[in-house]
């Protein structure tokens, strides 16, 4: 499963993979692939907006200067003068235009403190992108809980569903509600056997 995007001159190319999301981006002269893997992307969705505030502003600002000068046109004897630097300020003020425009993006974001995946909003259509982020959340959780099943058969753990409480811890220190080292000890309690999780919570991990 693909998700193509094109936006302003760039190019994204989302893949999903069997433990993870490949991604390719290309924008002119810079190109950059990298496999994020399921373990690292977040649940946590939100939209960021994009705007190049300095080019905005220095754009403006240059055009006010022009637009003055070239006001002065009708008051001055200098008028070639005049003209020539109206248009040597309107093209500096273009150029800034150009990069706030090439700039300026919505995004949507699977993000946490560590790690940030971008997604134009809008390409091919915010329905599209909604539902490939979708479809990475549902595999991303696919994985991670048959890799957990996988690996509690490892443990001691007849009779009880360890592998399905270390799962939604994992969740928990996902969402930023307990830290690593609280993850790593109430994993280690769990395998354990210890009964000390729900006191270390101060609340119990229902189904």
């Amino acid at each position: 499963m693909k998700l193509i995007q094109k936006y302003k001159f760039a190019t994204r190319i989302y893949e999903l993979m069997e433990d993870g999301v490949k991604h390719k981006y290309k924008r002119f002269f810079t190109k950059n692939e990298e496999i994020i893997s399921f373990e690292e992307i977040p649940e946590n969705r939100l939209t960021i907006t994009i705007s190049p505030r300095k080019s905005f502003f220095g754009a403006l600002i240059i055009t006010i200067i022009a637009l003055f000068i070239f006001a002065s046109y009708f008051f001055t004897k200098h008028k070639t003068d005049e003209i020539e630097t109206t248009l040597f300020y309107l093209s500096i003020s273009l150029v800034f235009w150009i990069y706030f425009w090439l700039n300026y993006v919505s995004l949507r974001v699977l993000g946490n403190d560590n790690i940030h995946l971008f997604f134009f909003e809008k390409s091919p259509s915010k329905e599209s992108v909604e539902s490939f982020l979708d479809l990475i959340i549902e595999k991303r959780n696919d994985y991670l809980e048959e890799k957990y099943n996988d690996n509690i058969y490892n443990y001691d753990t007849s009779g009880s569903s360890i592998s399905t409480e270390i799962f939604k811890l994992f969740k928990l220190k996902e969402q930023n509600i307990i830290s690593d080292e609280e993850y790593i000890q109430l994993k280690n309690e769990l395998t354990k056997g210890s009964s000390t999780i729900k006191n270390s919570l101060g609340f119990k991990l229902d189904d």
